[in-house]
């Protein structure tokens, strides 16, 4: 993310998302520039291809994996964690499918304007004083900072907008939280955890994270059920399946289905319990704070920070432990396995794989 900077005439250029891009076309006038469709798709290195390559060797694993199954040949804790991992490289291939593969190259916008003015919040009658200001495109191919001709960037000065921000001064450009949806808390559990003291960063960051996925209109309740289903799936494949697959003892087994399980529990509680925390929001402001919340980060951030640490610290270090766990075992069992887990069966081999 981060492919389009914009360049205001006194501060260094930034990268916008949809969302503060979408601000500045509407509230500061910004005329966005033309960008042909082939100019994106040339940034598409992952040809059909390789995409073809990969989709034929996941399919003749995944048949492969069946005919083990169906003649008691047996897995190992690997060809589980593969199959696992195939599901989620299908969602990949169709949610990225026009996704730009590792981009070289920055559309830098400059602005005649100052960094002020961009960050000014629009008021109830912005709209009808708005100005237009001058845009040229630049493209540059580099993986440094890009350098901009036509609107140099100075260094950064005081200005009336630089404040306290995680990644550029549009910071507060973003939409409120969906309360419905299952990401929001996800992830505002781990920064609560691992971040909750996160400095400003002294000059704006010159790309964005690829964690950054809150759609503009929040989630929908078909969208939900679906993700929900799908991680109930990836973590069940784990421990059905560790019935099935081969283990150098005992207690590797039931490391493997305690953190299966435990991993699976904690996803079934999180899809239980974050719908009805988001819908009872207000009642649980009201009740522990005196305030109605909209949304569940709205009303953990009403926490002190110790507290939310203490809240959410368990259920992520556990989490994360427990995946460890089954990733690392996925390797560890390798090292005694009986033999019929090494024999194939012949059929599948004469289809085309690598």
């Amino acid at each position: 993310m981060g492919g389009i900077l914009v360049a205001p005439r006194d501060y260094p250029a930034f990268p916008v998302d949809s969302q503060q891009l979408a601000y500045l076309i509407e509230h500061k006038g910004l005329v966005m520039p033309e960008i042909p469709s082939l100019d994106i798709q040339a940034l598409n290195k992952a040809d059909g291809l390789a995409r073809l390559v990969t989709l034929i060797q996941m399919t003749w694993f995944c048949i492969s994996f069946i005919a083990r199954g169906a003649t008691g040949l047996g897995y190992s804790t690997l060809e589980v964690t593969t199959l696992a991992f195939i599901i989620c490289t299908l969602h990949t291939f169709s949610f990225w499918y026009y996704k730009p593969l590792d981009p070289q190259s920055q559309r830098v916008v400059p602005i005649d304007a100052s960094i002020d003015q961009l960050c000014q919040r629009p008021g109830p009658d912005t709209t009808s004083s708005k100005t237009t200001p001058e845009v040229t495109v630049t493209t540059t191919t580099t993986t440094s900072p890009p350098v901009i001709a036509s609107a140099p960037a100075a260094p950064a000065t005081s200005s009336l907008c630089i404040e306290t921000y995680s990644r550029t001064p549009l910071d507060f450009v973003k939409p409120p939280p969906d309360p419905k949806s299952l990401t929001v808390p996800f992830w505002y559990g781990f920064s609560a955890v691992f971040f909750h003291e996160q400095k400003a960063q002294q000059k704006p960051a010159q790309t964005m994270a690829n964690s950054v996925t809150l759609p503009p209109g929040g989630l929908t309740m078909g969208v939900t059920i679906y993700t929900m289903l799908f991680q109930l799936m990836y973590h069940g494949l784990h421990l059905g399946f560790a019935w099935l697959a081969a283990f150098p003892s005992r207690t590797e087994f039931y490391l493997w289905l305690v953190s299966s399980g435990t991993d699976f529990v904690l996803i079934l509680l999180y899809c239980l319990v974050a719908p009805l925390g988001a819908y009872n929001t207000r009642e649980l402001g009201r009740y522990f704070f005196k305030h109605e919340a909209t949304s569940i980060p709205e009303l953990a951030n009403m926490l002190p920070p110790w507290l939310k640490i203490l809240l959410h610290a368990p259920f992520v270090v556990v989490y994360m432990a427990a995946r460890a766990i089954v990733l690392a075992e996925s390797l560890a069992s390798l090292r005694a396995l009986p033999a019929s887990v090494y024999q194939d069966v012949n059929w599948p081999n004469f289809m085309p794989h690598v």
